[in-house]
């Protein structure tokens, strides 16, 4: 009994630590994602006026390949120009580059 017992705490002390693990780590990726999403979309309002939902999907977009609107994805965006689409990716690639490191 008191042997099942002492096995029960070493297992929870090992599920605690190690949630809290995941919880740091994923809380400072999702909060430097965050960092980089809101610099990316404030840069996109000032280039053009499209709704949010549009926006950040074509934030999603660049962010997935790089900070470069794949040839595949600009039909999806036939309102845009080249160079706004131009100025867009600058402004997430710049975004990526300057959001603080939240991995350590």
């Amino acid at each position: 009994m008191i042997k099942d017992i002492i096995i029960h705490i070493r297992v929870v002390r090992a599920h605690g630590e190690t949630l809290v693990d995941t919880v740091r780590t994923d809380l400072r990726e999702e909060l430097g994602f965050l960092a980089v999403f809101d610099r990316a979309m404030a840069g996109v309002r000032v280039i053009v006026d499209m709704q949010d939902r549009r926006a950040a999907l074509l934030i999603r977009l660049l962010l997935q390949n790089g900070g470069k609107l794949s040839n595949s994805k600009r039909s999806q965006f036939d309102e845009l120009t080249e160079a706004e689409i131009a100025a867009m990716e600058q402004t997430v690639q710049r975004a990526m580059t300057e959001a603080p490191d939240m991995r350590n």
